[in-house]
């Protein structure tokens, strides 16, 4: 088994390794402004001859391994495929004449809420098997479940078992779409099994959920095609990895999600069965300004939340430095665009609020990779040496408002302290203002089991900070282990849905 974790790198006063109690140097572009490193064990016996080498050399440095793909690409499994990716950009290429018949990529795991829970579940880990309790549920159509769009896997449920392919990656490319149908073909192959039912996401627009639609169609499969709230297959996933079939209070925090209003979710909370679920909670909406591009630029996140509470002219006055270079006209037309309800849905996400934040604390300008955002929000508070009292207000239709946390008496401070203590202060004081909105909602169902789903449940100090919390008001709760809370779950937890259908 290989098996790769997540091991802190640094601490905020000295940049220095504190794990092991001595100084280690690392270079300075290994995984910059990153307070985690992943550390690798060898696992084939190349690995062993290469660290051989080093050795008789007399070298005692750490080796610096990567996939062979793109960023954003699938792991090249050809020599054909490396060299047209990396053609001039490397020295050298060893290659062996073994085919690579099945492509998986390595794990990842890091250590949070008292447990080791995996965020990339691939080698050494996948195909992963549930047997035991709901499994004996698994007596009608051999079932395919067809997960995400993002952190693709690829779920099947055969008699008295289901399994859950390794990752594959974002459907957003021809080469991770075709790795994808691959991996479809070849489970079915391995299990010596035809697709008798599907299960996919109710967003329309995933690659998953149309090759569903084709698939079906084409297969002229009698059962219906089933379809899964995602947030309700968030929560799922982590009743099927739990064993859970009775009613749960989910939490269900990402970055988007199809919801049923036909607004973008991702700050739900749900209390769900295997068929069902009801919407009991959600964070407050605001716009995200320009649709997808305020993903990638979270100041117009802060800006949208900013005029549900302040005019135009109240936040030009602020002069945040999320705006410092926003322009008389920028300002306006975004403004255009907040108003313009097609240009600008709204969104319940509790990820866009934490990039909202991240924005206000000067933490991040323009997003360069997926979670960005949540990793700096994450780094800032491990360094905090203090905590502000900052919290949500919910109402008693479990609504959590924001607005108190973007006071004006705060907004004002922030404009003229620029201190990293500020910012690190701020950024735990959220996290934890985040974990306490949890706790006080579960309170009011304190007979149900908690589960936590979704990519937002990936930081350590927000997971820490729950479980605690739960331990101390004697709260049952569950959260990702061996499968991730992030979208590699949620075929996961379409089975779990499908499974219970058929004996409904």
């Amino acid at each position: 088994m290989a098996s790769i974790g997540i091991t802190s790198k640094t601490d905020c006063a000295h940049g220095r390794n504190t794990q092991c109690g001595q100084d280690v140097k690392l270079a300075d572009d290994l995984a910059p402004n990153v307070p985690y490193l992943g550390i690798m064990l060898p696992y084939t016996p190349l690995h062993y001859l290469l660290f051989a080498e080093l050795e008789k050399l007399g070298a005692t440095s750490a080796l610096v391994m990567t996939s062979a793909n793109l960023s954003g690409m699938p792991i090249a499994t050809e020599l054909a495929q490396v060299s047209a990716q990396f053609s001039g950009s490397i020295s050298a290429i060893l290659d062996h004449n073994r085919p690579i018949v099945s492509a998986c990529d390595d794990s990842l795991v890091h250590y949070a809420g008292g447990k080791i829970r995996v965020l990339r579940m691939a080698r050494g880990y996948a195909p992963v098997s549930h047997f035991g309790t709901g499994s004996e549920q698994c007596t009608g159509n051999i079932t395919v479940a067809l997960g995400a769009e993002q952190k693709s896997t690829i779920g099947l449920a055969l008699p008295k078992q289901w399994l859950l392919s390794p990752y594959i990656g974002d459907l957003d490319d021809l080469d991770t779409e075709q790795r994808y149908q691959d991996t479809f073909h070849h489970l079915a192959a391995l299990y010596h099994v035809k697709p008798q039912q599907l299960v996919c996401d109710k967003h329309p627009g995933y690659h998953s959920s149309q090759f569903a639609q084709t698939y079906h169609a084409k297969a002229n499969l009698t059962t219906p095609l089933l379809k899964v709230q995602h947030h309700h297959a968030h929560v799922l996933a982590v009743m099927a990895e739990h064993h859970l079939t009775e009613q749960v209070l989910g939490f269900t925090f990402d970055g988007t999600g199809w919801g049923d209003d036909q607004t973008v979710w991702g700050g739900e909370v749900l209390l769900s069965t295997p068929q069902s679920y009801q919407r009991v909670g959600h964070l407050r909406q605001f716009r995200l300004i320009g649709g997808e591009k305020a993903i990638k630029e979270p100041a117009r996140l802060l800006f949208a939340i900013l005029l549900e509470c302040y005019s135009l002219a109240e936040i030009k006055a602020m002069q945040l430095p999320a705006f410092s270079a926003w322009s008389e006209f920028y300002f306006n037309n975004l403004y255009q665009l907040w108003q313009s309800g097609s240009q600008s849905p709204y969104t319940s996400s509790m990820g866009r609020l934490i990039d909202a934040w991240a924005s206000l604390l000067g933490l991040v300008d323009k997003v360069g990779y997926e979670g960005e955002c949540g990793l700096q929000l994450e780094l800032a508070a491990m360094c905090a040496c203090s905590e502000s009292a900052l919290s949500f207000d919910i109402s008693k239709a479990n609504l959590i408002d924001w607005q108190p946390l973007f006071s004006a008496q705060l907004l004002q401070r922030i404009a003229t302290d620029k201190s990293d203590e500020l910012r690190h202060e701020l950024a735990l004081a959220f996290i934890t203002a985040m974990a306490n909105v949890i706790i006080a909602i579960a309170r009011g169902y304190s007979h149900l089991p908690i589960a936590l789903g979704g990519g937002v449940f990936q930081n350590r100090v927000l997971v820490d900070k729950v479980f605690e919390l739960a331990k101390q008001q004697d709260l049952s709760i569950f959260c990702g282990e061996t499968l991730p809370a992030n979208d590699a779950s949620i075929a996961a937890g379409q089975l779990w849905y499908a499974i219970f259908q058929h004996n409904n």
